[in-house]
């Protein structure tokens, strides 16, 4: 279950592994905990984020050369402070340093020239 909310199994993948849907509206951290009989819950409250969709709105420049290197700023908003956080220029991932919730900057990787998707 998610917080108080129970969800399905989607699938069991093995004996320690289990893939399910999160089905909540609220946004922050959750407890995570599993039962195999839908009455005794594990208690080892492991935290789920639960964070809203980020988006892009605008990239600062537009354009740049395809040899790569140069500093994107992306503008948007919910932008997670997280390690994890990348950035993606057509096939290319690179990591994303977070500013602000609405500010990311990047930095691009060689790409063939075009319009980046």
């Amino acid at each position: 279950k998610f917080g108080h909310v129970s969800v399905p199994v989607v699938s069991f993948i093995s004996q320690s592994w289990i893939l399910c849907s999160s089905v909540t509206s609220a946004t922050g951290m959750i407890a995570v905990e599993v039962s195999n009989n839908n009455l005794e819950y594990t208690a080892s409250s492991v935290q789920f984020m639960v964070a809203e969709n980020a988006y892009v709105l605008n990239t600062i420049p537009s354009s740049g050369p395809s040899d790569g290197q140069s500093i994107v700023t992306v503008l948007g908003d919910n932008f997670l402070n997280s390690s994890q956080i990348k950035c993606k220029f057509g096939s290319s991932i690179s990591t994303a340093h977070w500013i602000t919730a609405s500010i990311l900057t990047c930095r691009t990787k060689y790409c063939k020239s075009g319009l980046v998707p």
